[in-house]
């Protein structure tokens, strides 16, 4: 069985570093928190879709927005957000599938790289 290791098995050092480690995590953002699906779901989606649909028609069109008008604005702050999700999504965990990985792998091991150098070879010699 098992012995439990409690506070006192450490000494000052070690509880010191065991801190740090768990302050750190503080910013750590749990990606399925309630917060991040929110801001996902209600911030990040309807800007792209502003975009996706604003962003043709403006280069289409040579039409920038009026300095300084409400839409000019808007899309100043919508710059900001995605600014901001960059730096949000620095602090958000990811979780790595395991299955995609495995099938990635296996699609780099599968791709015939000697195929490449016996053309080449034989190239070389002609």
């Amino acid at each position: 069985m098992p012995s439990q290791v409690g506070a006192e098995d450490y000494d000052a050092k070690e509880l010191a570093a065991l801190s740090i480690l768990n302050d750190s995590d503080a910013w750590m953002i749990n990606p399925k928190n309630k917060f991040r699906l929110g801001w996902d779901l209600g911030v990040i989606v309807p800007l792209l879709i502003y975009l996706a649909i604003m962003m043709p028609f403006r280069l289409s069109f040579d039409n920038e927005a009026q300095r300084f008008s409400l839409v000019y604005w808007f899309e100043f702050f919508s710059d900001m957000v995605f600014i901001a999700d960059i730096f949000l999504n620095f602090c958000t965990g990811t979780e790595i599938n395991l299955v995609c990985v495995k099938s990635f792998v296996s699609l780099i091991s599968n791709v015939p790289y000697r195929a490449h150098l016996i053309k080449q070879s034989h190239q070389a010699t002609l």
